[in-house]
């Protein structure tokens, strides 16, 4: 297996860089193009706050976590149909559990703060 064709590898450095440009430069404003952007964190100011802090965190393990699976899967020398359906199927994941992880702490932190819409 070639080692630059790594699908789950590509995934992760690109879920990690994307992780890392969050956290370095958060948006300031509620907006369509740049930022964790689900009617939920769309709310108000104070939920897409938070909402942007803590999606990089998730996204930073998902993408850590995709990288350490292309590894394995390169240093154990598995053929290309395993590692790209291993990328897809780890993207998916990655997309699904930063969906439910976000959105939870989304819906506690609205809970709490008694946080209302548009405000």
């Amino acid at each position: 297996m070639n080692f630059f064709v790594n699908l789950p590898i590509l995934l992760g450095l690109i879920f990690t860089l994307v992780a890392l440009i969050t956290k370095r430069y958060p948006p300031q404003k509620i907006n369509m193009n740049y930022g964790y952007r689900m009617k939920r964190s769309m709310k108000n100011l104070s939920v897409w706050n938070y909402a942007q802090s803590i999606y990089p965190r998730v996204l930073l393990k998902g993408g850590i976590g995709l990288i350490i699976t292309g590894l394995v899967l390169w240093l154990m020398g598995s053929s290309q149909p395993v590692v790209v359906i291993a990328g897809i199927i780890g993207m998916f994941s990655v997309i699904i559990i930063l969906f439910v992880r976000v959105e939870g702490k989304l819906k506690h932190f609205e809970s709490e703060n008694n946080t209302p819409s548009n405000s």
